[in-house]
C-alpha cells in the first residue's frame, strides 16, 4: 500500500475489466478523466464486443481470447471457463510486469481475484491498487463450489491491501469486508458524462406524440407489458410512444410484438436492441419520459439507487423519471421533483403519472437538468477519486 506520497518514474495506468469496458459507461467515463493524467493507459477486457468507442488517444484497448458473445461464455465448460480466467490472469501480469505502471484499476471481483493470484510473479516495486466494484453478488447467492465463490473468496482475503476502494452506492457497503481496509474508501456513483450527455437536451413536448423510454436488459421483470397496455390510450390528446433499447431475448421481443399486434399499437412500439453507447443520448434525448424499474430479485438490483446510470442519464438531458416503488428509492431520491413513483406498475396508475408530468413537463424537465448540472454528473464526483490519486501518486 502506497501510505505517503511519493514520485513516481511511470506514468503508465493499466485497466483491467473481465467482460468488456463498453458494457460499463462508468468505466469510459474513468478512462476520460484519468487519460491526461497518463502518458499511457492500457484496458485489458474480453473479446466479447465490437468496439466503437472513440478512446482518448494514450488510451489502447487490449482483448483476450478469439471473439465470441458475452451470451455465449456463460455457457462455457468448466474447463473452458478455467482457461479463460488463466489467460486474462496472465496477460494482467505481463502488462504489469512491462509497463510497470504506477496505477492498476481493476474492476469488479474477477479481476481483482486474478490479480492477487497472479501478482506473486510481479516486480517487488508494486503499483497503486485501486479496485471499483460495478456489480456486487451476495455470496449467498453463489453455488456452493464455484468459482466464483473462490475468486469471492481471495477478493476479501485480499481486501486489505487495497490503496483505494470505490462503490457506486452506500447500500452496498454490507456486501464488503470494510472494517479491514487500511486506504480510501469513495462512494463513486454512476452518473453520466457532461462530456457526452451534457450536449443534448430533451425535444420537451414538442409534436403530438410523448416518446417513453426504457434502457437496459429488458426482460418481463420489468412488466413492459404494462406500459405497452398504455399505448392505444392518448394522454391529454398526446399519442403515447414506446423506445426500447438494450438486450432484449428474441422470445420476449417476439411476445411483445405479438401484444403490439393483437392491441393494434405495433407502430407505437420501437425495440431498438443493443446500441453504441456513444449514440444513446441523441436517443435518449428524442423521448419525453424515462423509466427504470428495479425488482428486488437479487443483491445487485436491490442496492441500485446511485448505482442506476439510466436513471440520471433521463435526468440529464431533461426526462422525468418513472421509478417502482420502494422505501431506499423514496429515501434516496424524494427530494427530485423529476422522479415520480409508481407504486403499482399497472395501466391506470401510469396514465395518472403520466397526466401529472405532461401538465407540468417544461418545469420538471428544467429542474432535471439543473440538478444534472450542478451535481449529478460524473466530473463532479470523481473529484473525490482525483484528489486521492493526486495525494497518492503525484
Amino acid at each position: 500500500m502506497q501510505s505517503s506520497k511519493t514520485k513516481r518514474e511511470s506514468r503508465t495506468a493499466i485497466v483491467a475489466v473481465y467482460s468488456h469496458a463498453e458494457f460499463y459507461p462508468p468505466t469510459l467515463n474513468a478512462l476520460h478523466l484519468l487519460s491526461p493524467r497518463f502518458d499511457k493507459i492500457y484496458v485489458l477486457c474480453r473479446n466479447v464486443l465490437v468496439s466503437t468507442w472513440k478512446y482518448p488517444k494514450n488510451v489502447e484497448l487490449i482483448v483476450v481470447s478469439e471473439f465470441d458473445t458475452i451470451d455465449n461464455t456463460t455457457k462455457y465448460s468448466f474447463v473452458k471457463k478455467l482457461w479463460s480466467y488463466f489467460q486474462f490472469g496472465n496477460k494482467l501480469r505481463e502488462l504489469t510486469k512491462i509497463h510497470k505502471p504506477s496505477l492498476v484499476l481493476v474492476y469488479d471481483t474477477i479481476p481483482f481475484a486474478l490479480y492477487c493470484l497472479f501478482k506473486k510473479r510481479l516486480p517487488r516495486k508494486e503499483p497503486f491498487v485501486w479496485y471499483h466494484n460495478h456489480d456486487v453478488t451476495a455470496k449467498s447467492e453463489l453455488g456452493k463450489f464455484s468459482i466464483a465463490k473462490l475468486f469471492l473468496l481471495i477478493e476479501r482475503k485480499n481486501f486489505r491491501k487495497l490503496d483505494l476502494f470505490t462503490l457506486p452506492t452506500k447500500a452496498r457497503l454490507e456486501f464488503f469486508p470494510v472494517d479491514k481496509l487500511r486506504s480510501q474508501l469513495v462512494i463513486l456513483p454512476n452518473y453520466p458524462s457532461k462530456t457526452l450527455f451534457g450536449k443534448w437536451r430533451s425535444e420537451t413536448k414538442a409534436g403530438e406524440a410523448f416518446k417513453i423510454i426504457f434502457q437496459g436488459h429488458i426482460s418481463s421483470l420489468m412488466d413492459i407489458e404494462e406500459f405497452v397496455k398504455q399505448l392505444p390510450h392518448k394522454v391529454m390528446d398526446k399519442q403515447i410512444e414506446l423506445h426500447l433499447v438494450g438486450p432484449i431475448s428474441e422470445q420476449y421481443k417476439m411476445k411483445l410484438l405479438q401484444q403490439a399486434n393483437e392491441l393494434d399499437v405495433k407502430k407505437w412500439l420501437y425495440i431498438y436492441g443493443r446500441i453504441p453507447y456513444d449514440q444513446l443520448p441523441k436517443l435518449t434525448a428524442s423521448c419525453h419520459i424515462g423509466v427504470a424499474i428495479y425488482p428486488p430479485h437479487n443483491s445487485m438490483t436491490r442496492t441500485m439507487s446511485t448505482a442506476s446510470n439510466k436513471i440520471f442519464e433521463y435526468a440529464s438531458v431533461g426526462l422525468p423519471v418513472l421509478l417502482n416503488e420502494r422505501e431506499d428509492f423514496r429515501t434516496e431520491f424524494s427530494s427530485y421533483r423529476w422522479i415520480k413513483f409508481l407504486k403499482n406498475i399497472e395501466i391506470n396508475e401510469i396514465q395518472v403519472v403520466l397526466e401529472s408530468l405532461i401538465q407540468d413537463y417544461e418545469f420538471i424537465s428544467e429542474q432535471a437538468v439543473k440538478d444534472f448540472q450542478r451535481e449529478l454528473n460524473y466530473e463532479f464526483v470523481f473529484g473525490q477519486v482525483n484528489n486521492v490519486l493526486v495525494e497518492k501518486l503525484w
